[in-house]
Parts: structure tokens; C-alpha cells; sequence
């Protein structure tokens, strides 16, 4: 789980250094790999399939829109945003090796009363329905426009 921790947020810091949409989109699918992983080891496989796949689904949209709208660029790494990315990743490895206070949550414990769909949940989760519902909408009606911003180049 440390290891997963420290992947987590060197990736984070790697984002700041890329300038390429490709690039972009290969850290956030990377980001969203390790995240659901350490959602599956933590809580339910099935909660980490649906935030992977909410993730692979806004993940296809805005690459649609990057290609759309920019030109090709060349891949350029910042030799200083490389050493503080370095830097940063080397002063938190001690900070996740500290060892936790005994009061803290144990692995070991159930986590029953966090599941999704417990009752004082169910606002939250009819509130994420709601806004999913919403999104596919809008994503279908932004690419059927035959003006939008998705519109094919050759028509």
C-alpha cells in the first residue's frame, strides 16, 4: 500500500513537468490504474471497476477534444522541474515509512459501515446517478452537433 501511496504522488508531480496531451493522458490513465488498484486493496473490487471505468470514460472525451483543437508538439522535459520532482519524490519516501500511531484505522478491519450502499449513503449515491446520467447526455449531444466542437474536419 506504501508503494502504491508513493506511485500515487510521484505521478501527481509528474504532471506538472509534461506539456503533450498524449503524455497528459498516459499519467491521468496511469494515475487512474494505480488509484482503482489501491481502492480494490482497500475496499471492494467492484467500486474500483466503476471509478476506472467513470476515469477511461472522461479520459476518451477530453482526448477527443486535445486532438481536436491542438497541433502537434514536440515532447520537452524541464531539467528543473525533473530535479524538484526528484527532490520532492526522495523527502516523502521518509514521511510514508513513519510508522502510524496505534490509534489510527487497521487494515484488517471491516470496513461495513463505508459501504456505498448504506442508507446514509443513498443521497450522495442518487446525487452521482443523477450527475452520470447528465454527463452522458451532454457528451452524446456535443458530438451528434454537426457545428460542435467535435465535428468531423472532412465534412
Amino acid at each position: 500500500m506504501m508503494f502504491m501511496s508513493l506511485l500515487l504522488l510521484s505521478l501527481t508531480a509528474m504532471i506538472m513537468i509534461l506539456n503533450t496531451p498524449i503524455l497528459l493522458l498516459f499519467m491521468i490513465l496511469l494515475m487512474a490504474l494505480s488509484l482503482s488498484w489501491l481502492t480494490a486493496m482497500m475496499y471492494s473490487a467492484w467500486f474500483s471497476f466503476l471509478i476506472f471505468l467513470i476515469y477511461i470514460g472522461g479520459m476518451m472525451v477530453m482526448f477527443s477534444y486535445f486532438v481536436a483543437l491542438s497541433p502537434n508538439q514536440f515532447m520537452k522535459i524541464k531539467t528543473s522541474m525533473t530535479i524538484m520532482m526528484i527532490t520532492l519524490f526522495m523527502f516523502s519516501i521518509p514521511v510514508m515509512t513513519y510508522p502510524l500511531p496505534s490509534n489510527q484505522l487497521n487494515q484488517n478491519q471491516s470496513f461495513s459501515s463505508l459501504s456505498l450502499y448504506s442508507l446514509y449513503n443513498i443521497p450522495i449515491l442518487m446525487l452521482m446517478i443523477i450527475m452520470l446520467l447528465l454527463m452522458m447526455v451532454m457528451v452524446v449531444k456535443l458530438s451528434n452537433l454537426s457545428k460542435g466542437p467535435l465535428r468531423p474536419f472532412m465534412a
